[in-house]
């Protein structure tokens, strides 16, 4: 369910999800183009790893590929150092 506090946060939430699936922005690739091409019938294919993704459509779509797990847990891991070298902690 989404949320949104006005119209117009609405509007862009409903926007970013079009464009991730291919039917706001003219000559984008949305993630129904790119499911379609993958699983085509000449390729055969009947599974494909979130990581082949284009990282603007994991990015539109709300997935996460292991590459962007682990730069989260880098970023966490140095912010929790700074904060321990700071003294905060």
């Amino acid at each position: 369910m989404i949320v949104a506090s006005d119209r117009n946060e609405f509007m862009h939430v409903e926007a970013e999800m079009m464009s991730a699936i291919g039917r706001f922005m003219p000559g984008s690739e949305g993630i129904q183009h790119w499911l379609r091409e993958v699983f085509s019938p000449q390729k055969r294919r009947r599974r494909f790893s979130v990581d082949e993704l284009p990282e603007d459509l994991r990015r539109d779509v709300g997935l996460e590929a292991e590459s962007d797990l682990l730069r989260g847990m880098e970023a966490s891991q140095r912010r929790l150092l700074d904060r321990m070298r700071l003294g905060s902690m």
